[in-house]
């Protein structure tokens, strides 16, 4: 055997792979545990808190924030004792914590403001457009399948319901994906998105603009209507999340 076969350097090990996450990780997996309430349900629909350095429960929209975080649903009624709020997050937190009296009217500034991003990003995209003729022509050519169609909230039903000739066929195409509205931002709000004074119809087409904006709107919704998980169910909606489901 030569020299170089003897001290021939052995090749790496493999990477060993990730270990899973543990069982009792509070932020793992797809739902978490309210704190206010004790009830499991889908992330999805609770918000994000964590403790900043000086000690305040801060809402954390994005769920980016550094730190462990704690979730509530997206409900002003989980917010209403904000003495019992404290210690809950406090126990939960190991530490004194503070949290502010407004915090319910923080956290929805904060929802609706990341629904008129969502709603800016899709439109420099190309991906959303305002004005009823605009809506009404792209949604008589299927464009909102998948989508999301905008409804200011504080439109009169005229307004509002003005689109469902057109939404309706849309349930003929036996393979299409849904259609979803969204009634949650006034008129003042979706106008600003789009650089308008007010508008009462915006379109958002399919894609991850539109995927995110229905979560985003689903927690403002929570807040706005005192519970979450509302979305089209506004009035002379009441079945919208049947007849809307394309396939």
């Amino acid at each position: 055997m030569t020299l170089a076969a003897q001290t021939r350097t052995p090749p790496p090990a493999a990477p060993l792979p990730a270990p899973p996450p543990a069982a009792d990780d509070p932020e793992a997996g797809p739902t978490r545990r309210c704190l206010a309430s004790g009830a499991r349900g889908p992330k999805e629909g609770m918000v994000r808190f964590v403790v900043s350095p000086a000690g305040e429960v801060v809402p954390d929209v994005a769920g980016r924030l550094p730190g462990r975080g704690f979730w509530m649903r997206a409900e002003p009624a989980m917010m209403k004792d904000i003495r019992a709020l404290a210690r809950l997050f406090g126990r939960a937190a190991r530490r004194p914590v503070k949290v502010s009296g407004d915090l319910a009217e923080r956290l929805e500034k904060l929802l609706a403001g990341r629904c008129l991003e969502r709603i800016g990003l899709a439109r420099r995209a190309g991906q959303a457009l305002a004005g009823a003729d605009k809506v009404a022509e792209a949604l008589g050519r299927g464009r909102g399948r998948g989508g999301v169609l905008l409804e200011a909230a504080d439109a009169g039903p005229g307004g509002r319901d003005k689109m469902a000739p057109r939404v309706m066929p849309l349930g003929v195409h036996a393979h299409a994906e849904r259609i979803t509205i969204i009634r949650v931002l006034t008129a003042d709000e979706l106008g600003a998105a789009f650089g308008r004074a007010r508008t009462v119809h915006a379109l958002v087409a399919a894609g991850g603009h539109a995927d995110a904006l229905r979560c985003d709107a689903a927690r403002l919704e929570g807040m706005r209507a005192g519970g979450a998980g509302r979305q089209n169910k506004g009035p002379g909606a009441e079945d919208a999340a049947e007849s809307l489901s394309l396939g």
